[in-house]
């Protein structure tokens, strides 16, 4: 199959949806595709073809518009123009939009219906309603994808089982598909959490330090591991505040930081610099509400954190108590997020090295079968040859 996956995203700025969508481009090569992935920068011409790149030219900003809203406006306007050129110059024979907005997806899926070709969507994050969400568009152009844009749509890849029984609930097929391994060169060298030689008990954070992240319960949780006797250090990869406005919101979570002797920043790493410093992790710790955002998003952190064979300490909600098991592939603490109650997870763990290095084991156990290249592809491949 030739395939091509529409987004709105800027290809020289990395986020985890171009990650996903170039594992999931290698994923579906495997299988005799070809996959081409459209990305947006500022060219001469309308697009350029590179190798299984599409390069295309980014139309001119509306400064007027929120910049959420604008920024898929910008790419209905392009693709308007041009997919039809790219479905008979590439011979395409299914369309993938990466988007839960109405702005890209229908413009998309209507010139899809003029070339009598199959339409999909891979849904990523279920955004709630906010003052942000409300005034950046964000909450209109989902809504309006919710209603509407995706009942005519032929077809969803999904994160999670909550998507996966949306698209059932609008009598339409899906398959899931989490996150993939990422592409580390010695994915099967990491060290096991019983041989980590520090003194203290690591735990590493990858992201910012938004609320979602209930960073106020793991700092907490550090200080009181640290009182009921277990030497514990965080580090926190990831750059805190990278806009005004980020700084902002994060200047009491960072100040509570920068006082805390335990808790460590590295801001930016380069893939091979965080490879190595993941390995150097007694447990990870990846914490969530008992929300609808939540139950829509599977985290692309979490394969990395599986790769490393180290413990991963998840709240039990959904998706992910419907995926694992606890003291199984993950170490659930419960919903209520009491910082007592991940600090006695530490305390757990690091009492523990048994458990540690049987939860780290079986982890990856998981990830190298169910978010494998090979598994993923083969079962994504099979759902679009069977929509076709």
């Amino acid at each position: 199959m030739n395939i091509l996956i529409c987004t709105s995203n800027a290809f020289s700025v990395p986020c985890a949806a171009l990650n996903r969508l170039n594992l999931l481009s290698d994923a579906l090569n495997k299988f005799n595709n070809n996959v081409f992935l459209c990305g947006f920068n500022y060219i001469k011409n309308d697009f350029a073809i590179r190798k299984n790149r599409v390069i295309c030219n980014l139309p001119k900003k509306h400064f007027f518009l929120p910049k959420a809203f604008d920024a898929n406006l910008r790419a209905s306007i392009f693709y308007k123009k041009n997919l039809s050129k790219l479905i008979k110059t590439l011979n395409i024979e299914i369309i993938i939009v990466y988007s839960t907005f109405s702005t890209l997806i229908d413009p998309i899926n209507s010139i899809c219906h003029k070339h009598n070709i199959k339409c999909v969507v891979d849904c990523g994050e279920r955004m709630p309603i906010t003052p942000r969400t409300l005034l950046n568009g964000v909450f209109y152009m989902q809504t309006k994808a919710l209603l509407n844009s995706f009942h005519n749509i032929d077809g969803f890849i999904v994160l999670t089982p909550k998507w996966e029984k949306f698209a059932k609930s609008i009598g339409k097929k899906s398959v899931l598909f989490p996150a993939l391994l990422p592409r580390f060169e010695k994915l099967n060298n990491f060290q096991s959490s019983s041989k980590n030689k520090l003194q203290s008990f690591r735990i590493i954070f990858m992201g910012r330090l938004f609320r979602r992240e209930m960073p106020m319960v793991l700092i907490k949780a550090i200080d009181i591991a640290n009182q009921k006797g277990l030497s514990t250090e965080l580090i926190i990869i990831g750059n805190q505040g990278s806009t005004f406005f980020e700084r902002l919101l994060l200047r009491n979570v960072i100040k509570n930081v920068k006082k805390n002797k335990n808790i460590k920043t590295t801001g930016f790493l380069s893939n091979t610099k965080k490879a190595r410093l993941l390995d150097t992790a007694n447990c990870f710790v990846h914490l969530r509400k008992d929300d609808e955002e939540t139950a829509h998003v599977f985290p692309t952190r979490l394969p990395e954190y599986f790769a490393t064979s180290k413990p991963v300490i998840l709240t039990n909600v959904e998706p992910f108590s419907l995926l694992f098991k606890h003291k199984k592939e993950v170490f659930f603490i419960p919903k209520t997020l009491k910082p007592e109650d991940l600090a006695n997870a530490f305390l757990e763990l690091g009492g523990n090295k048994n458990l540690s290095l049987s939860i780290g084991i079986n982890g990856k156990r998981y990830a190298s079968k169910y978010l494998s290249s090979d598994y993923i592809g083969k079962k994504v491949n099979r759902f679009l040859k069977e929509l076709i």
